[in-house]
């Protein structure tokens, strides 16, 4: 659900910085921010201690876990963008409309895999 309601505000600052910055630019913040968020989440797993153990580091865990994954779902708004932009910029008119769809196709099955070998 945070996935949906990070995208909403951010995606005219994603789209800002593809144009502003260009496409190496917002391929990285995108990738370190997941990066970022994925080891901010190992370290709310680290925190978090066994059941019925009660200590502020515990208690912690899921206000660090929350963070992680709020970065985590900023991500995408800088990545999702990426094909529709490369199609314009490397292709025909023509095969502008084929390229953006083999391009999103491409990052949902990254994305799906992923999440199946998590």
């Amino acid at each position: 659900m945070i996935f949906m309601l990070i995208y909403i505000p951010f995606l005219l600052p994603g789209t800002w910085v593809l144009d502003r910055f260009g496409l190496r630019t917002t391929l990285l913040l995108g990738v370190r921010l997941n990066c970022l968020g994925a080891w901010l989440k190992c370290l709310a797993v680290e925190l978090s201690q066994p059941v019925d153990v009660e200590t502020k580091s515990a208690m912690s865990s899921f206000c660090v876990l929350f963070v992680a994954q709020s970065i985590c779902a900023t991500a995408p708004v800088f990545i999702l963008r990426v094909p529709a932009h490369l199609a314009s910029v490397w292709f025909v008119e023509n095969e502008q409309s084929l390229a953006t769809s083999i391009g999103v196709f491409g990052i949902q099955c990254l994305l799906q895999a992923a999440w199946v070998w998590k």
